[in-house]
């Protein structure tokens, strides 16, 4: 009957072993796993960080250009002005010659009458 006991401990020692040995090494593998699982965060914390920069550098070169864009339109509005101010100007002292001609012509025939 002790030889049945001892074997019926030996045995629920050999069961617990197996099962402390299994958590065990369940264990160290979720270690494992969650190293791995930090590292993979860090990169992709780290992949994050740099595209935000480069987002934030894309945004910036793109208000520069449409600064630069709103400079330019705001020129050639400016330009375009002035050269439409100058035609304005120059139609009307054709007008003005024209008149002269005309008035000039139309005297002439009066005192020709």
């Amino acid at each position: 009957m002790i030889c049945n006991e001892r074997a019926s401990v030996d045995t629920q020692y050999d069961t617990l072993k197996a099962k402390e040995e299994a958590a065990l090494e369940l264990f160290t593998q979720q270690i494992q796993d969650l190293k791995s699982n930090q590292l993979d965060m860090d990169d992709s914390k780290g992949e994050r960080d740099n595209l935000l920069q480069k987002t934030e550098g894309t945004l910036e070169e793109a208000r520069i250009s449409a600064d630069k864009r709103k400079a330019m339109q705001d020129e050639m509005a400016i330009a375009m002005l002035h050269e439409k101010t100058q035609h304005e100007e120059e139609v009307h002292n054709v007008k003005m010659q024209h008149k002269e001609e005309v008035w000039g012509i139309c005297g002439k025939y009066k005192k020709e009458l």
